[in-house]
C-alpha cells in the first residue's frame, strides 16, 4: 500500500486447498480467477485518525464497481477505538454477508498482534 492520497494498493490471496470459502468460491470461479485479489486507492489518509480507500474485488458479483472502505480511530482513556465502515455494498449481496465475520476477522488478528 502506498500510504497517501491517491496512492494504490493491492492485496493477493490464494484459497486454502482443504477449507471451503462457499458462495464466495463459486462467485471466484465464475469469475475465472483462482486467486482472491483486490486492489483501489487511497482516498483519505489522516494520520493517525483515518485512513479510507477504493475496495475492487474480483470475488465480488460486480468485480470492477469500487466500494469504500474506512478505517476511524479515536483516543479512548484505555486505547484506541477502531471503527472500519464497509460501503457501497448494496449491489453484492453475497460478498456483503461475509464482510461483518470478515473484517472482525482483520480487528482480532490486530488485537493479537499488538
Amino acid at each position: 500500500m502506498d500510504g497517501r492520497p491517491g496512492g494504490r494498493w493491492r492485496f493477493r490471496c490464494k484459497p486454502v486447498k482443504a477449507g471451503s470459502h462457499g458462495e464466495l468460491e463459486e462467485q471466484l470461479r465464475r469469475t475465472g480467477a483462482r486467486e482472491f485479489e483486490a486492489h483501489g486507492e487511497v482516498l483519505e489518509y489522516d494520520p493517525p485518525r483515518l485512513l479510507v480507500w477504493s475496495w475492487i474485488a474480483n470475488w465480488h458479483e460486480h468485480p470492477t464497481q469500487p466500494t469504500i472502505v474506512r478505517w476511524e480511530l479515536t483516543p479512548t482513556p484505555k486505547g484506541t477505538r477502531v471503527q472500519v465502515t464497509h460501503s457501497g455494498l448494496a449491489q453484492e449481496p453475497i460478498a456483503r454477508k461475509d464482510y461483518g465475520a470478515g473484517w472482525q476477522g482483520v480487528l482480532q488478528l490486530l488485537k493479537n498482534f499488538f
